[in-house]
């Protein structure tokens, strides 16, 4: 599932339109639960064409504030009434088979988009409420709404819910690969710490999805059966714990190998279970790794002169902006606010560059995994020591454990580990797919 918000932009997004407010209010919990249920957000931009005062550069073409895109979340920009009118967006949702639409106007934009996806094959799901339109010279805007979303499309070319029974359908069994699983609902995450914190490698991960501290998914293999859990965070990161059987294991390989090309976040499992491993060696396009980990000497105390030209500086709504790399916050958190809100991180600056970085890269109610880098131009500065012993003195007084892990091939993290303090301890196994 994904959901398209299509042409909330700044010139027609006014109390012209039909039960503004409420459209507003709606619109907001949707794409809200969206975000917490990991489902995809795209937004569309419609462009009348150079001189309008609706294109490129006009304030009317810009998205409304009350629904700005998140860093990261897809923008199609399109010149016809069907969001299926942009090429890249039409490939771009090719093996998806449900989209929920929600956005302007009615009768124009929504509505074609909705006879559209439907012509293609797709399962269409209009949240009544959250679209809108203005009075024309034939039909006020609330008679318009009224034809198009309890005459035209029920039944013919959409399922056509209530905002609550969307969000039901956001947060209930969703499919994963070619199969289903039963998904956790966020209020009952608690209940699942037992298992989380019975995993034995990089238990943090999981910990912090049922600890609601960062996000992620939880999934049982049914609505009747809760002995068997698979955690999957933000960052791809994946974890099995409980009673598992080699249906569920199958449900797992459809997720990794991504059969039926239905996930966009990656999927790298976790594992320290010989079963699971030997399962994994029987399957095609699947490669098995190893990762790392490391305990924190609580001996250990180092200071780190910092050079004449650096300052060290927790990470802010402006310096995450500059961090540029393959292990940012970004890559473990849904969004620079969440990150900014429940996180915590520093960089070494350089004539205002961010030129090394270290951050939680998950959190639980113990432990704090450290991600760090340092760009490439600055490397063999010991810069990246710089920012992870402030990262660490900041997690022991929080009264917390810090952890380090990295895959086995990373020997520059690992030679930085022991350098901090740490020990290698153990070792598992990481299953992912070749294309990973």
């Amino acid at each position: 599932m994904k959901l398209l918000v299509i042409d909330i932009q700044k010139g027609i997004t006014d109390s012209r339109l039909f039960n503004f407010e409420a459209f507003i209010d709606d619109t907001i919990r949707i794409i809200k639960a969206a975000r917490d249920n990991q489902i995809e957000v795209i937004y569309f931009q419609h462009d009348d064409g150079s001189g309008t005062g609706f294109s490129i550069g006009d304030e009317d073409f810009e998205i409304a504030e009350q629904v700005i895109p998140r860093e990261g979340e897809k923008i199609f920009i399109k010149n016809i009434n069907s969001c299926f009118g942009n090429k890249d967006f039409t490939d771009y949702v090719k093996d998806d088979n449900t989209l929920m639409i929600v956005g302007l106007q009615t009768n124009f934009c929504i509505d074609a988009t909705v006879k559209s996806a439907f012509e293609r094959g797709y399962k269409v799901i209009v949240p009544q409420g959250a679209n809108s339109t203005f009075d024309n010279d034939y039909m006020t805007g609330e008679e318009t709404y009224k034809y198009y979303n309890d005459m035209m499309w029920p039944k013919r070319f959409a399922t056509c819910v209530s905002v609550d029974e969307a969000i039901k359908l956001m947060e209930s069994s969703i499919e994963i690969g070619g199969v289903k699983m039963q998904k956790i609902k966020i209020k009952n995450y608690s209940d699942c710490k037992y298992f989380a914190d019975d995993i034995k490698f990089g238990k943090v991960y999981p910990l912090s999805i049922a600890q609601l501290y960062q996000y992620g998914d939880i999934f049982t293999k049914s609505k009747t059966e809760f002995k068997t859990f698979l955690f999957w965070h933000y960052s791809g990161f994946a974890f099995v714990s409980g009673e598992y059987d080699e249906c569920f294991l199958e449900m797992v390989y459809d997720i990794i190998s991504n059969r039926y090309r239905k996930n966009n976040r990656r999927f790298i499992l976790i594992n320290g279970d010989e079963r699971i491993i030997e399962y994994f060696k029987t399957k095609e396009n699947i490669t098995i790794e190893r990762r790392y980990f490391f305990e924190y000497d609580q001996s250990y105390n180092k200071t780190l002169a910092l050079p004449n030209n650096c300052e060290i500086k927790d990470i802010d709504s402006e310096l995450i902006s500059k961090i540029h790399g393959g292990i940012t916050p970004y890559l473990f958190w849904s969004s620079a606010e969440d990150f900014l809100s429940k996180g915590k991180g520093y960089c070494v600056v350089i004539n205002d560059i961010v030129v090394a970085w270290a951050f939680s890269a998950a959190i639980s109610d113990e432990e704090i995994d450290i991600g760090v880098e340092t760009n490439e131009k600055y490397r063999g500065m010991g810069l990246a020591a710089i920012a992870s012993t402030a990262m660490i003195n900041y997690i022991l007084s929080e009264n917390k454990k810090p952890v380090w892990a990295c895959h086995s091939m990373n020997t520059s993290s690992a030679k930085l580990a022991e350098k901090m303090g740490f020990k290698k301890t153990s070792e598992c196994s990481i299953i992912k797919s070749k294309e990973t």
